[in-house]
């Protein structure tokens, strides 16, 4: 849920929140609170309003950079995702392809429902304080902050937006609403955690910077670059599982994508080896097994969503018959 007026029904500065069914709630009120003592309640909701704007426009870039991509794929002969799109009825020099908004749930993106905010946020902050594409000999420039509120600060006020969600569900006291309201306290204590974390690392660079000798810079450097290292192996750990994860899912839907298909192909091929002298060129025999295909009722799904279908073209079961000859090594009559 993004920020929508949560914090008119509850206070960010002092508002009370239970201690029941969920015991470390007033103890995450009250550390993001320490966290935003100098911040009134009209800063409080301008961050939380710019966490959302910037949480929002990024599951809608990582949507619309999938489109694109799809799109691209597509338009280059990838007949896998036409699922994806369809046409806006304009002629040929006119019209063009468009993408089904129902289709949005097959896109293999991170997306609201299966992103926290948190973790949303984290990929922004880490993006925007990110030098490595600074032009070459240009000087590494200082933290930018948010006029809103430092990066911890921001944290902890998405923590206290997120507590109060968990408490508008909780006012639902079956299993699902208190199990939806528990999602929304671990995701508040994920986000304040986080902000202490980023509290203590700019206290610690700042007492470097200004305290520190050599030596212990050093020494604090070497610490610093061992953690790294360790963040990234535990990073690279969980995205080789999400990538195994996905590469099965992927394969699954394929397979389900190709199950018309192949099908088809096979009664094409097996109709077609009866007599493969029968016509002198892989495209008389496309455009003869095409017709075929449809006087035995085969077509393949065009649209999962309103169960529309399509025909086989004659070029593609010409593909077929040309691809299988090649394998099998026939030739053609020239």
């Amino acid at each position: 849920m993004f920020f929508f007026k949560q914090f008119q029904g509850f206070d960010p500065q002092a508002g009370y929140v239970p201690s029941r069914p969920f015991t470390y709630l007033p103890e995450i009120a009250y550390r993001a609170r320490a966290l935003l003592r100098n911040r009134t309640a009209e800063q409080i909701e301008t961050a939380a309003k710019r966490i959302s704007e910037e949480v929002d426009e990024y599951f809608r870039d990582l949507k619309d950079c999938e489109i694109s991509r799809l799109l691209s794929e597509f338009e280059g002969g990838d007949e896998t995702h036409v699922e994806f799109f369809e046409w806006d009825g304009g002629t040929r020099k006119n019209g063009r392809w468009v993408f089904k908004e129902e289709a949005e749930g097959e896109l293999e993106i991170l997306t609201a429902e299966n992103c926290s905010e948190v973790n949303a946020l984290k990929t922004i902050i880490e993006n925007r304080d990110s030098c490595f594409f600074l032009p070459e000999g240009a000087p590494e420039p200082e933290r930018d902050e948010w006029p809103e509120g430092f990066r911890h600060e921001l944290f902890a006020v998405l923590s206290l937006w997120l507590l109060a969600d968990a408490m508008e569900r909780m006012v639902d006291k079956s299993k699902y609403g208190l199990s939806i309201a528990g999602e929304y306290a671990i995701k508040a204590m994920d986000a304040v955690c986080y902000a202490e974390h980023l509290r203590e690392t700019d206290w610690i660079e700042s007492y470097i910077k200004k305290k520190a000798n050599a030596e212990l810079t050093e020494a604090l450097q070497k610490q610093r670059i061992e953690q790294q290292e360790w963040i990234r192996y535990c990073e690279k750990i969980r995205k080789e599982r999400v990538l195994t994860q996905k590469s099965k899912r992927a394969k699954e839907l394929n397979a389900l994508r190709h199950q018309d298909t192949n099908k088809a192909k096979n009664l094409v091929i097996g109709e077609w080896n009866k007599n493969r002298n029968q016509f002198p060129s892989g495209e008389q025999a496309g455009l003869h097994y095409a017709d075929w295909l449809e006087t035995q009722g085969v077509f393949h799904k065009h649209s999962r969503e309103n169960n529309s279908y399509e025909w086989y073209t004659p070029r593609t079961v010409t593909k077929w018959i040309r691809d299988y000859a090649k394998e099998i090594g026939f030739l053609f009559r020239p």
